[in-house]
């Protein structure tokens, strides 16, 4: 979320709509050029033709809880890895080593968190298994 991109706005690489509802491509046409012709963000303003009546951008509060969650996901993330590395390095877990997969209690809601060790470059990816949304990250 960013205070000059609509609240309502999704990645439309992804997404065939926003938040709101409107079909990007009903609306703004398809094809070449598409992020160019979303009213979403104020950068387009001169190159978009049409304009939308549910954009709205975020307000200083919504921008302060947004980077509020943001913050507190990286903390909760970073033990999170901290708790996975001690507990591979415990296990035995490193580069070179096949099958390397472990489970820690998740720092956020306290279910179970597992996490694998990557044969190639030791890099640690770890995923909730209790709580969808929870935690998930790749290094």
């Amino acid at each position: 979320m960013k205070n000059d991109t609509c609240k309502y706005y999704r990645p439309s690489y992804t997404n065939t709509s926003c938040m709101a509802g409107v079909n990007y491509r009903t609306a703004y046409g398809d094809g070449r050029g598409l992020m160019d012709r979303l009213p979403c963000m104020t950068q387009n303003d001169s190159r978009c033709e049409t304009p939308c009546a549910k954009r709205e951008f975020p307000t200083a509060e919504e921008l302060a809880e947004h980077v509020r969650k943001l913050d507190e996901r990286k903390r909760f993330t970073d033990q999170a890895i901290v708790l996975c590395a001690q507990d591979a390095q415990a296990n035995g877990f490193k580069v070179g080593v096949q099958g390397s997969v472990g489970v820690v209690e998740c720092p956020k809601c306290h279910g179970r968190l597992k996490y694998t060790v990557a044969r190639s470059n030791g890099h640690i990816w770890g995923q909730c298994q209790t709580t969808k949304g929870c935690l998930n990250w790749m290094q």
